[in-house]
This record gives C-alpha cells, structure tokens and sequence, in this order.
C-alpha cells in the first residue's frame, strides 16, 4: 500500500512539473521581453559592418518565439540605401545556453533597394583577421532591387554565412520578367560582382 501510495505521489509531482513547465512556456511564448537588448546588438553589427543607421519599429517577441520587427531603413547620411515591410528574428537557443548569442536566422520581406545603394553597403576589406559576424542565414521572402541593367526580383532566396568570409547565396527570382537561379560560394568582397552579375 504504501508503495502504490509512493507512485501516486510521484505521479502527481510529475504531472505537476510538467503542467507548471508548460505554463511557463505558454506565458514566455506570449510575452515580449529582451528585444531592446536584441536591437541594440542588431543595430550595434550593422553600424560597425556597414557604417549605416538603423531605423525599425521596437522589436515584439522573445528569444523563444523570435523577434519581429516592421517599417525598417537603413540610412546614410540622410539617404536611404535600403528598406523592407518587416524583419523578422530567430535566436539559436544553444547559443543562449552557451552565453555566445546567434542568430540563426533573419527573415526580411518586402526588401526594396537598388544597385548603387547596396553597392555601397558591400563590406571593405580591411587589415588583419576579419570578424566573425553573428548571423548565420539571411531570408529573403521577396526583394526588389534595381538597377540601370534592369529589375531584379527575388522570390524565397538566402544568404548563408559562412565564417568570416564567405557567403553562399541562393536566389530565386526573375529578372524583367526572366526566370533565374543563382547559388554559390562567395568571399564576402566578391558580393558586388555577383549582384552585378545578376543584374
């Protein structure tokens, strides 16, 4: 009897924990926290990469359910070089654990641009190891990009980080109205001419 009234009881503690761990979820799911900090880290990269501001809505999500974020501009000197309707953030949770945070990947929609403006975002080479950049993929649910060889439009493509410096694009698109497909390895210097390329 007692045994059977041991079991019970850890039954009911088992139950209890995974219902409480459940809880919390559901309310971390549902909750915005930590986006501030992820904002100002986002916007700390792309300044020092790319000697842009970043202007974007307050992010709404946490490090569970990603970030999201709407209305976003990158500008230089008062010119605005890029913008798009929403960005949205995921973290790697094992990145967290580690105390090493990543983002495993940035989806972007509604991205408009043209040539010159992301040609002047391309990062420079500079003198001694290059820098790992916190990001592992980039998304592209659509693009517009133009440009004086014509009109670029991008449809579910990416942009994988690998290292320091090398980037693997892979895009899907027309360009004025010409189905294409593009992927590859690239060094991240080598980026323009393959955005030249395409155009």
């Amino acid at each position: 009897m007692r045994r059977i009234l041991y079991n019970n009881k850890i039954s009911i503690a088992a139950a209890a924990a995974t219902g409480l761990v459940g809880l919390i979820l559901l309310v971390l799911t549902h909750v915005n926290f930590l986006g501030d900090v992820v904002l100002a880290r986002l916007n700390s990269v792309i300044t020092k990469e790319f000697n842009v501001g970043l202007q974007i809505s307050p992010l709404e999500g946490n490090p569970i359910v990603g970030f999201k974020g709407t209305d976003i501009a990158l500008v230089r000197s008062g010119d605005e070089l890029l913008s798009a309707e929403s960005v949205e953030i995921k973290l790697s949770l094992a990145s967290l654990i580690k105390n090493s945070p990543r983002v495993s990947i940035i989806t972007i929609d509604g991205l408009k641009s043209d040539y010159d403006s992301l040609n002047s975002l391309m990062p420079k080479e500079k003198g001694g190891p290059a820098e790992d950049v916190p990001v592992d993929k980039i998304e592209f649910l659509n693009a517009n990009i133009s440009s004086k060889w014509g009109v670029l439009n991008l449809n579910k493509s990416s942009i994988k980080i690998k290292g320091s410096q090398w980037l693997s694009p892979d895009f899907n698109g027309m360009i004025d109205n010409i189905p294409f497909s593009v992927s590859g390895i690239f060094k991240k210097t080598e980026a323009a001419g393959c955005l030249k390329i395409l155009l």
